[in-house]
Formats: structure tokens, C-alpha cells, sequence
């Protein structure tokens, strides 16, 4: 499929800048660390993902496992070879998942991945956000994240500031790059939801709500709109997964309901211009 010339520009620039950063990483080899954690709260990841699906990662089809321990780490496990695929806390700001994995003492590793439908950005990539992120820090762009260097500068240690973060590791999860696929099937539990009450204007850290969806419960309608104008892709779906309607609008929308039964439904909405996205748990009446 051809792309429109607008979107074709935009991804080549980007990755004409990926290129750059990572070039001035590799001539450096330096290697990025972490002095603590994410500065955020842990999640459990089995009730963000589902504690069992089965992905297609570069070419690979595998069972993957994710499981909670008491002492609040996130064990993601490839069944298939029986290996470590992430082992630590997992934190959730602005809509990213940050994952912090300890390396020995005080010091962490930290990557980004974000679940979209069916799809996971980011977590086939960790290799290549360290180099990013090196790349970035070698422009001098985020010199205030940087706590120490050893005497050859092969080793930096980043202070892990949220917002910081979130610009550090802007671009990442950018769809110019191949996700991983979940396939339908396996024990899954439910998606993060936020529940509405009629014409919730909510606005949190944790769950960056820039959408509201009323009324609810619905009957032959629901109106959509958005905290902040910006195009949005739409997708309404019943409990089981099954897609029932999707679209696009800008600003507002209102989505003819009155063909379906009464029951629980799952909408989400996409703004790729913020790299977000929600959930809404909604209910039609009898």
C-alpha cells in the first residue's frame, strides 16, 4: 500500500533521525543505566495483559506467561524455550508501561512497551532503546538526567524523572516499527477498564483520561468527545473481544447503538498524535 506523501516524509525524518542517534551511540558504546526504578507505583502486569496468550514476535510464535510474586515483581516468561522475557516492576505513567529491571545493587535497566488491541509495542525492542536512549544523551539534550559517568564515559547513570522519561523515550513506540502480535485465545484476564459514570470529566496521572463517553448506560446512542481536539480512531467491542463498529472523528461523535443488545461493552479510543489510548467499560439498558 502506497503511503500519502505528508506520512511518507514524516517516516523517513523519523527514521533518518533514529539512524543519527543510534550512529553516535555505537561510535561511543557507552552503557546506559538507571539509579532506581521508575518513580512510579508497581502494577501488576498479568491483570494489564492477561496472565497467558500466545505471540508472534519476528517471526516466532510462542506461549507467553506473566505472573505477580508476593514480593512484587513481574515474571514474563517465553514457555516455548522457558526463558526470562522480563523480570521486575512495571509502572504505568501517561499511558507507557516503564519496565525496571534490577541489575545488581541500586542500578536498573528501563524500557518502555505500550499494548494496543492486540498489538505490543516496544517489548521486542530492548537492544535498540538502549541505543536510542544512549544516542539521545550523547546529543546533550537531557545532561540534567545524568548523575554520574565512569572516567572512559562507557558507562553513564541516568536519574529516572518522570517527565523526563516521557521525553526521553518519545518516538519509540512509533508504528513505523514492527509489533508484536497477540493471538486470540489463552487465559486472559480483563483489560485495564476505567468505568464512567454519566459525563465523567475525571482527569488523573495514572489513567490520563482525555476523552468523555456519555451517557452511560446508553441506549440507542453514545457521545464521544475529546478534553482536547485531536483525530481519533474509535473501536466498540463486546465482552468476548468481538469487534462491532469502528470509525474515525476529530472532535466529537456520536455512534449509533440502537442495533445492539442490551449487555457490557468495551470501547476504545486511539489518538495516535498522543500516543494514547483508553478503555471504557459501558453498559446499554434494557
Amino acid at each position: 500500500m502506497k503511503l500519502p506523501k505528508e506520512l511518507y516524509l514524516k517516516k523517513i525524518f523519523f527514521l533518518s533521525l533514529v539512524s543519527i542517534l543510534l550512529c553516535s551511540c555505537e561510535e561511543r558504546q557507552s552503557e546506559i543505566i538507571f539509579n532506581s526504578s521508575f518513580p512510579k507505583k508497581n502494577n501488576d502486569l498479568s491483570e494489564l495483559w492477561g496472565d497467558k496468550f500466545t505471540l508472534i514476535s519476528k517471526g516466532d510464535t510462542f506461549a507467553v506467561s506473566i505472573s505477580y510474586s508476593a514480593n512484587g515483581n513481574n515474571l514474563v516468561k517465553n514457555e516455548k524455550k522457558g526463558d526470562t522475557i522480563f523480570f521486575g516492576t512495571v509502572s504505568k505513567y501517561r499511558g507507557t508501561l516503564y519496565f525496571s529491571e534490577k541489575i545488581s545493587g541500586e542500578f536498573y535497566n528501563i524500557f518502555v512497551a505500550k499494548k494496543r488491541g492486540n498489538l505490543i509495542y516496544g517489548l521486542n525492542m530492548r537492544e535498540y532503546q538502549k541505543d536510542f536512549v544512549c544516542g539521545k544523551i550523547w546529543s546533550g539534550d537531557f545532561e540534567n538526567m545524568v548523575v554520574s559517568r565512569n572516567t572512559d564515559t562507557t558507562v553513564i547513570c541516568l536519574r529516572p524523572e518522570k517527565k523526563l522519561m516521557k521525553e526521553l523515550f518519545n518516538g519509540l513506540l512509533n508504528p513505523t516499527f514492527s509489533p508484536d502480535s497477540i493471538l486470540a485465545g489463552g487465559e486472559r484476564k480483563p483489560l485495564e477498564i476505567i468505568d464512567l459514570t454519566s459525563e465523567q470529566e475525571n482527569k488523573t496521572e495514572e489513567s490520563a483520561v482525555f476523552s468523555k463517553i456519555y451517557p452511560n448506560p446508553f441506549n440507542d446512542f453514545l457521545k464521544v468527545e475529546l478534553i482536547e481536539g485531536a483525530d481519533c480512531h474509535y473501536s466498540l467491542s463486546d465482552m468476548s473481544g468481538k469487534k462491532l463498529m469502528s470509525g474515525t472523528f476529530s472532535s466529537s461523535e456520536n455512534i449509533v447503538t440502537k442495533q445492539l443488545p442490551p449487555g457490557f461493552y468495551l470501547l476504545s479510543i486511539i489518538v495516535p498524535e498522543k500516543q494514547s489510548t483508553e478503555f471504557f467499560k459501558l453498559m446499554k439498558s434494557e
